[in-house]
């Protein structure tokens, strides 16, 4: 069973979905970040052996998001596309064609390096940091750690924040999360093909864990 988390997020009221997405209801956006589309075509062009498929699973889970909040509109915090066009650029063009009626955002990461063609054959509106909405700023990168204090609120991605969980038993895995750091939250990657960023949070940070089907908030 699926439990996403709903909580205030710089006076929005937000949903931290386990599918590594953040959805604000009221106005059927949805926020991710590092989606990393084309990466295991970009390893298997290298001559690496990653499975097909990975990406095609990653948008059926958007599909389905989109469906289920009945999304109107959506905006990737940066690194929607891995590398250069290969063969699961042509996926997600289909993937965009289903869903030409959602409006979709791209605030450009450093790996968003395709032509401007691309992106508007593919009919998403592409912004530079910081992009302004409903108050808050929509960025790729985190801003330095000393400057926290002068940014207007914001979501970001880039980082792929991972927190160390341990419990009795020996258990002890690094798991994607959430993190809410003063005036930034910070998305988890939503790329299946991803790596993961430790991060140190600090004690007066906010920290949700994505455990499965479920998000929770750590409790230190």
């Amino acid at each position: 069973m699926v439990k996403y988390f709903k909580t205030d997020v710089f006076n929005l009221e937000c949903v931290l979905h386990p599918d590594r997405v953040l959805i604000h209801p009221k106005s059927a956006t949805l926020f991710l970040a590092d989606a990393h589309f084309g990466k295991s075509a970009t390893f298997r062009q290298g001559g690496i052996p990653v499975p097909s498929g990975i990406m095609q699973l990653d948008l059926n889970r958007l599909s389905k998001l989109i469906q289920q909040f009945q999304i109107e509109e959506l905006f990737f915090l940066g690194d929607l596309f891995h590398s250069s066009i290969n063969t699961e650029w042509i996926e997600f063009m289909n993937w965009r064609k289903q869903h030409h009626q959602v409006r979709t955002n791209l605030i450009a990461g450093n790996h968003d390096i395709l032509d401007s063609d691309a992106y508007e054959n593919a009919q998403i509106e592409m912004h530079s940091e910081s992009h302004e909405w409903n108050g808050v700023h929509l960025r790729h990168h985190p801003v330095e750690t000393g400057h926290q204090h002068e940014m207007y609120p914001y979501f970001c991605g880039h980082v792929h924040p991972g927190v160390r969980m341990s419990a009795p038993g020996k258990f002890n895995e690094t798991l994607p999360c959430f993190q809410l750091s003063g005036s930034m939250l910070m998305l988890p990657a939503f790329g299946s093909f991803t790596g993961l960023g430790v991060i140190q949070p600090q004690i007066e940070d906010r920290v949700f864990v994505v455990a499965g089907s479920l998000v929770h908030e750590v409790v230190r």
